[in-house]
């Protein structure tokens, strides 16, 4: 009688390209694994901040806020929470018109994912500041693990602005990169990817200037530190970085080229491979939303790095009032504003002047 047994040394039966297919690594599996430990890392840091105690407002302190500033605060964060719910209404019935989830539910998804990265431009010294007068719960910087700046806890993080911001932005900028992107190949059609992706860094570059501007000069956030030599405006209270105008086009022209070449199922780069995954439709959903999740924060830890790395060469600092500053460096704590010639402290212990 003949047997059809397989011994422990044959290999599996290879698929047309002589690869087995069960063997096989492809995109979904380690961009999905980057997107779950990324997950696990930011309910590690809310939850260490929110049961610590150290959830409560940071006030505007002494010097008053004047009243065009207060409108501009309600009026912007009124228009980020209506646009939020607008982009989940639409994105819901879109995702049922398509029966499935949306690609750029996703990509909403997982960049309202990566918030939690948003204070980290301060990770070694304090060069962002917001307006306090925004409605905020403080900061979970500290319980970022190996946290430098010791008085970033006094960040007023607005989570009503910023957070529907990065699920909004990044839906709308990757439409606006493709609708650029199929005019730029009508009107030359011999264009290339690349030149494509740095028209994109470019066009979002500049965009990025002018919708900055907007904050600045209400005074809802300011870069405090910068590298004189590269920014708008360096010395007065409004100056701006031109390195985060260039990591603001990288950014968005990244997530652009990715909804671009979508393959003929709507799936992305990191998506690749997840008709593969032996699981429920659900959990390849499941699967897809952590890939892209994975990216978005890559990207994120990235731009951070070149920001933490700007920080060590920023020049002296503006004066601004308390309603920015907030007690994060200066004469009101034992950290001296960062500047030339002025060290960098290495503290990592949880400080907080504001009231509770």
């Amino acid at each position: 009688m003949a047997t059809h047994s397989i011994t422990k040394n044959q290999a599996p039966t290879a698929g047309p390209d002589g690869v087995a297919p069960a063997s096989r690594l492809r995109p979904i599996h380690y961009w999905s694994a980057l997107g779950a430990g990324f997950v696990l890392v930011q309910i590690y840091v809310y939850g260490s901040w929110i049961f610590s105690g150290d959830v409560y407002r940071q006030p505007t302190g002494a010097d008053p806020v004047p009243t065009p500033i207060k409108a501009a605060a309600w009026i912007v964060q009124a228009t980020c929470v209506l646009g939020g719910v607008a982009l989940i209404i639409y994105l819901w019935r879109r995702s049922r018109r398509e029966g499935k989830l949306a690609w750029d539910a996703l990509v909403a998804i997982a960049f309202a994912s990566v918030y939690w990265q948003d204070p980290i431009i301060d990770f070694a010294r304090p060069v962002f500041f917001y307006n306090s007068y925004l409605i905020n719960v403080g900061a979970w910087t500290s319980h970022i693990p190996g946290w430098l700046s010791p008085y970033a806890g006094n960040l007023p993080e607005p989570f009503l602005m910023i957070l529907p911001m990065f699920a909004f932005l990044f839906v709308i900028f990757g439409a606006l990169f493709c609708a650029m992107a199929r005019w730029l190949r009508r009107v030359r059609p011999t264009i290339s990817n690349v030149g494509i992706f740095l028209s994109g860094v470019l066009a979002f570059g500049i965009f990025n200037i002018a919708m900055e501007a907007v904050f600045l000069q209400t005074r809802l956030f300011a870069y405090s530190g910068v590298v004189n030599s590269v920014s708008l405006f360096p010395g007065h209270i409004y100056q701006f970085p031109l390195y985060e105008a260039l990591i603001a086009g990288v950014n968005a022209s990244v997530v652009g080229m990715i909804r671009l070449n979508r393959d003929d199922r709507g799936h992305s780069a990191v998506e690749r491979g997840v008709d593969e995954v032996n699981v429920a439709a659900k959990a390849k959903t499941f699967l897809r939303i952590l890939a892209v999740v994975g990216l978005a924060n890559v990207m994120f830890v990235v731009m951070n790095i070149v920001y933490i790395a700007f920080t060590f060469y920023v020049d002296r600092m503006p004066h601004y009032p308390s309603y920015l500053k907030n007690d994060m460096c200066d004469v009101q704590v034992s950290a001296p504003c960062p500047g030339p010639g002025v060290p960098v402290l290495i503290d990592s212990t949880p400080h907080r002047t504001g009231s509770r």
